[in-house]
Parts: structure tokens; C-alpha cells; sequence
């Protein structure tokens, strides 16, 4: 993210390679629906995702997983743009900094929110893995469906792109 803020001018030079990375986000989000539905159908009910069959620390999966995921390039891309072109974020370093102690901060919160309230779900509606690998394959298909949505249809993305490449 800081990275972005930095280089905003040459993520805009270089958007071929941003509409590259939107084309494998799609490709991901069918491959781990497929993989979940996979997992459904199996008769095992003790089967787990692709991405929980393995012997990683779940901590560190999901650190890797929030971090590598590619989603968030174009979604802070985005709000970074829109916050840069209306002069609510300055392209100051102490700007920057505060900027991204807000992200992390409420990345962390959100992602806390997301952790103990679906654990406290699952418990409290008593679901087995079958049900819920089929809500995570339906939201994979979902977001697959958003993003191609989006690939297709980005007024937003380019009314910010043209804000931007005025200011700059």
C-alpha cells in the first residue's frame, strides 16, 4: 500500500499490468469456489478446504493469505485515488503514515470481527463443514462474478483515473 501511495504515478503508466492481476483474481476466486464445492460434495465431513488441508500455523495463513491477496490492489488503489484527488489525502510522508495506520488498524479490526463472529456463528447455528464450504464456494462465486463485473464495467475506476491523471 505504500508503495502504491508512493508510485501512484506509476501504477497509473503501468494499468496493463493491474488489469493482469485482475484477470488472475477472477481466475482464483473460481479455482477456490471449485475447491470448496469440491469439498462439500465429498462424503468425508472432516474434508477441509484446499487452503486448511496443509500444516501451515492458521495465524500465518492468514497473515499470507490477507497479504498476498490481490483484491486489495485495485480497492486501495481506488479509495487512495479518490482520497488524493479531492484533497482529503495530501502526498505528504506524515499524511502517508497516518494513512496507513488507519488501514492496518482497521484491516486488524475488521479481520478480528470476521474471526470471532464466524467462529460464534458456526458454534451458534451448530453448521457443518458441508454448509459452510458451500457458503465459501457460493462467496468465491460471488466475488468472481463482482470482479468480472468490473473488468467489464469500471465507470468508477476511470472517472478516478482521469481525477488523478489531471492532478498529477
Amino acid at each position: 500500500m505504500r508503495l502504491s501511495l508512493t508510485g501512484i504515478g506509476w501504477i497509473i503508466a503501468h494499468e496493463q499490468l493491474f488489469y493482469i492481476l485482475e484477470w488472475i483474481t477472477v481466475f482464483l476466486f473460481i479455482l477456490l469456489a471449485i475447491s470448496s464445492f469440491w469439498t462439500a460434495a465429498k462424503k468425508d465431513s472432516r474434508a477441509k478446504n484446499i487452503l486448511l488441508s496443509n500444516t501451515v500455523n492458521r495465524f500465518w495463513l492468514g497473515f499470507t493469505m490477507s497479504a498476498l491477496n490481490p483484491v486489495q490492489i485495485p480497492f486501495w488503489f481506488i479509495w487512495s485515488s479518490y482520497l488524493l484527488s479531492n484533497k482529503i489525502l495530501l502526498p505528504f510522508s506524515w499524511h502517508y503514515n497516518f494513512y496507513m495506520i488507519g488501514i492496518a488498524t482497521g484491516t486488524l479490526a475488521g479481520l478480528a470481527v470476521f474471526i470471532y463472529a464466524g467462529g460464534w456463528l458456526v458454534k451458534r447455528l451448530h453448521t457443518s463443514r458441508r454448509i459452510i464450504n458451500l457458503i465459501v464456494g457460493a462467496v468465491f462465486i460471488i466475488s468472481a462474478a463482482i470482479q468480472l463485473y468490473r473488468l467489464f464495467y469500471r465507470p468508477l475506476d476511470e472517472q478516478l483515473k482521469s481525477k488523478v491523471e489531471r492532478k498529477l
